[in-house]
């Protein structure tokens, strides 16, 4: 649970930024444009939306791979019971 935490926390901080550099984006566009410096500003942007990506994936997989235990924790358990109970239906059809 805490390498969760600490996943999501990582993810929102990466996050941060890209909302912080798109205000000041759209604030600053006309000047952005009078220069000519489109294409410095979307790579900047793309760049921190990768280092965002490179924290949101790994909490995603983990979440995945949980998801997956449990689910077929379960199921055993589910099949383990029924074949208890098969197997003591079976039993008290039996005995005398």
């Amino acid at each position: 649970m805490a390498t969760s935490r600490q996943l999501r926390r990582l993810e929102s901080v990466t996050r941060s930024p890209i909302f912080s550099h798109f205000g000041e984006t759209v604030q600053g566009a006309s000047t952005i444009r009078a220069h000519g410096h489109q294409d410095r500003f979307i790579l900047e942007s793309e760049r921190r939306l990768d280092e965002n990506q490179i924290c949101y994936y790994p909490g995603i997989a983990s979440n995945r791979y949980v998801y997956r235990y449990s689910d077929q924790t379960s199921n055993w358990y589910n099949w383990d019971d029924g074949l208890q109970g098969s197997y003591a239906h079976q039993t008290v059809l039996e005995s005398p």
